[in-house]
């Protein structure tokens, strides 16, 4: 769009200087034929005059002073060549015929002020406020997607962190579970009931054993049998 503002506004200029260029020649070309005899104007053909009359009817870009000063050098140059073909063989009798003929006829008058129409000039700036307002338009979206585009960022360089944080952690704890010993490791809210079942055990081991009359029987006889055996094994042995 800055590319279409910028050709848009340089064609426009060199339109502008080229009317203008046009429009000084154009008048000292008024100039010069005010100056010299009408028979020294007079043109070998229609061809020419033709074109220039349709460019000057149909080409809106030219401001009214220049069109109807080129309408007015068109018609004089016209009647110079239609009084023309008349007497050709007498120079004096055509200067003669526009002498008398100059109130019906005319001289051009020289263009004044600006050469460019003011409706090439509305459209002209009306092109360019277009352009510029879709230039605002698209500069305001522009600025939206770039904010969109930094919160995106900023979010996923917020979730890169977070993962990597999380990648750091898991690795911490792994690192810790590979470093504890094999055997098992009381927490300190499972220590008071170990202590207690420890405590109980070692009261256990600490007591007397007291037998009563039918186990001490038991042990008695079992104490005897274990003698028995022992002699008998001790006479076979002898034997």
């Amino acid at each position: 769009m800055n590319d279409s503002l910028a050709s848009s506004s340089a064609s426009f200029h060199e339109l502008k200087y080229e009317l203008a260029s046009g429009s000084a020649s154009l008048n000292q070309m008024v100039r010069l034929v005010r100056d010299i005899p009408a028979n020294c104007a007079r043109i070998s053909g229609m061809g020419l005059l033709t074109e220039l009359e349709w460019f000057s009817e149909a080409d809106t870009s030219l401001s009214p002073p220049l069109s109807a000063s080129l309408a007015d050098l068109i018609e004089y140059l016209r009647q110079v060549y239609e009084a023309g073909i008349a007497v050709q063989n007498v120079p004096n009798s055509l200067t003669n015929q526009l002498e008398v003929a100059k109130d019906y006829y005319p001289m051009p008058k020289e263009a004044t002020g600006d050469a460019v129409s003011q409706e090439l000039l509305q459209c002209y700036e009306a092109s360019q406020r277009l352009l510029e307002a879709e230039l605002r338009d698209s500069a305001a979206e522009l600025h939206i997607l770039k904010s969109r585009l930094s919160a995106i960022q900023a979010a996923a360089e917020e979730n890169r962190l977070q993962d990597v944080e999380k990648s750091v952690q898991e690795e911490g704890n792994l690192a810790a579970v590979e470093e504890q010993p094999d055997h098992f490791v009381t927490s300190e809210e499972d220590r008071p009931e170990l202590e207690a079942e420890e405590a109980v055990e070692g009261e256990v081991a600490a007591a007397p054993i007291i037998l009563t009359e039918e186990q001490f029987s038991d042990e008695g006889q079992s104490a005897e049998e274990s003698t028995e055996n022992a002699s008998v094994q001790e006479v076979l042995q002898n034997k």
